[in-house]
């Protein structure tokens, strides 16, 4: 499945978590990625009714990715490591995502083709929607758990990085 790695150069972890939303296309957030999940069907429709189908599942995710920083000497030891950080809890919770999507897919799209030989296309589109409609509630209750990386400046200079809940 397709990921694209946005470079974010950064000198400072406050200045990667502000300008990462706008790098991967969502300004105005505190989101370090995004994993779009696309299924489809295609098959043989014969007097409009279906004999043969697949149903295929895309899953792109597009994330942020710490790329150095932008001046000389920079990033310290302590925002570099944060930075790296939150790449990394982010490139997780957006696999979390893709898997949760490959899994609901694998329990319900067997038992969807089986049960669209000899129905329409309207049903296939319903059955996808179904699938669909699924996988959008499962990914809203991952997001409520982990969606959002949070920075923490600690006492002695270093920084806590973790993913929290989307309210």
């Amino acid at each position: 499945m397709p990921e694209n790695k946005v470079d974010v150069k950064a000198d400072t972890i406050k200045d990667f978590m502000r300008d990462a939303p706008g790098k991967i296309g969502k300004p105005g957030t505190k989101l370090l990625g995004v994993t779009a999940s696309n299924l489809n069907w295609a098959g043989t429709v014969t007097k409009g009714k279906i004999s043969k189908i697949k149903l295929t599942l895309t899953v792109t995710i597009k994330r942020a990715h710490f790329a150095g920083g932008k001046s000389r000497g920079k990033p310290d030891a302590n925002n570099k490591k944060a930075m790296e950080d939150a790449e990394a809890a982010n490139a997780e919770h957006e696999h979390n995502h893709q898997k949760l999507a490959e899994d609901i897919c694998k329990r319900m799209c067997p038992d969807a083709e089986k049960d669209l030989i000899g129905k329409t296309a309207k049903d296939a589109n319903d059955a996808v929607k179904k699938i669909m409609d699924e996988i959008d509630k499962k990914n809203k209750e991952l997001d409520k758990k982990e969606g959002m990386t949070q920075v923490t400046e600690n006492p002695d200079g270093t920084f806590t990085v973790r993913q929290v809940g989307v309210p």
